[in-house]
């Protein structure tokens, strides 16, 4: 074998390690698919409140710790776990003045390595789809998307169910703020 196939080889068993995460904690009992978050268009939205996010989380292609790091190199052939908490901030505004900070912390269950696919199985079954982390082989788990999507939902749920503002009047800005 030459050093290119050897090397295609290596990469593509690289790709097939496998991960698998789940989120649990305070985000884990938002669903966040069902709750139709509306976005702040530009600096012309006429909504009076909105909400602006930050949140720890990133995605994970297994560099983000050592069970990550152990099971890449060995080609997920050594399963590995580890469980990593991620927090989110919400602010939320009238008319370009903070009214109320929201807090919000989960955790992300991480499994790394091929040998958990099949342990996997019955535990996957009994999760809800909105709380299994989406994985792919471009970003590996995608903890930084699917924290501040479930962080969005539940402030705009704090926003209009516990603080009774109208839905049509709060919006999710998504970029710098609007004043």
């Amino acid at each position: 074998m030459n050093s290119v196939s050897t090397a295609a080889t290596l990469l593509a068993a690289l790709a097939l390690t496998g991960c698998a995460g789940i989120v649990g904690g305070g985000l884990a009992r938002v669903d966040q698919t069902s709750v139709a978050v509306p976005v702040c268009d530009a600096d012309t939205d006429p909504r009076p409140y909105y909400f602006e996010l930050d949140a720890d989380a990133r995605n994970d292609y297994l560099d983000d710790n050592l069970a990550g790091k152990l099971s890449g190199w060995t080609l997920g052939l050594l399963p590995t776990y580890w469980l990593s908490p991620v927090k989110a901030e919400a602010r939320l505004y009238h008319r370009g003045e903070r009214i109320d900070t929201y807090q919000y912390s989960a955790r992300v269950h991480k499994f790394y390595g091929l040998l958990w696919a099949l342990p996997l199985i019955p535990v996957n079954a009994v999760v809800a789809d909105y709380n299994q982390v989406p994985a792919n082989e471009g970003v590996g788990l995608a903890v930084g998307w699917i924290i501040p999507d479930k962080a969005a939902a539940r402030a705009y749920l704090d926003a209009t169910e516990k603080r009774g503002l109208a839905p049509d009047q709060v919006c999710y800005w998504r970029g710098d703020r609007r004043h």
